[in-house]
């Protein structure tokens, strides 16, 4: 009986334990992309991106097609943003400013597509579905 109860203990505190590993293997697989600050500068907006590579590889190219959209989804402009260096399972803190924007008229980011993509694997093919954007501002980035 005692054997029993110890066997149990064990496969309940590995399943226990096995649990937050699960939650971290299945984001391993994303780079989680924020808009956390905007910032009005008197030469444009100053845009704050925390990247964090969760993907056990570096990341030596990313280039983003991003669209900026007014508040009534119109296109301000269109700009290519560079995100690496990414080192990997590496968080960092990105600025981008765009001349002569007012950070109170943009509404929307669109990925709009991955221009050069590539870690010490090579060249990778499809880094959009790689890519999770969120915003902590009210300004909405989206694919």
């Amino acid at each position: 009986m005692k054997k029993i109860l110890g066997t149990l203990g064990i496969l309940v505190l590995s399943l226990v334990l096995a649990a937050p590993f699960q939650l971290t293997a299945a984001q391993a697989d994303k780079i989680a992309l924020e808009v956390n600050k905007v910032e009005q500068r008197e030469s444009g907006c100053l845009f704050y991106l925390v990247v964090a590579n969760n993907q056990p590889t570096d990341f030596q190219v990313l280039k983003l097609d991003l669209v900026l959209f007014d508040l009534d989804d119109i296109i301000i402009r269109r700009i290519v943003a560079n995100l690496a260096p990414l080192p990997e399972n590496k968080t960092s803190v990105k600025l981008f400013e765009i001349p002569n924007a007012q950070c109170s008229q943009v509404g929307k980011i669109l990925i709009n597509e991955a221009l050069e993509c590539s870690s010490t694997n090579g060249e990778e093919a499809n880094c959009l579905s790689a890519i999770s954007p969120s915003s902590k501002t009210g300004i909405e980035l989206f694919f």
